[in-house]
């Protein structure tokens, strides 16, 4: 999974657990997934929310970016949200 999300930033954290650990951590969030079956070498792709979320220390969703938002705007709410 590291050798995956090294490819978008080597700073990614990925989650990794069992399927259900991962819905309820997820779901408070808004966020989805699910393995899909695709007829390729890998035999399945992950369909998954594509924001970025922006959660505190506490746990709290504070903000989400859209995919491929500018990284200026992204550090904009970055910044914003560490005051």
């Amino acid at each position: 999974m590291k050798e995956y999300t090294d490819y978008f930033h080597p700073k990614i954290i990925p989650l990794r657990g069992e399927i259900e650990n991962l819905k309820s951590i997820m779901r408070p969030y808004g966020g989805t997934f699910q393995k899909i079956k695709i007829d390729s070498g890998m035999d399945y792709t992950i369909d998954h929310t594509t924001e970025l979320l922006i959660v505190n220390s506490g746990g709290t969703l504070v903000s989400s970016i859209e995919a491929g938002a500018a990284a200026e705007d992204i550090l904009k709410i970055i910044n914003e949200n560490l005051k």
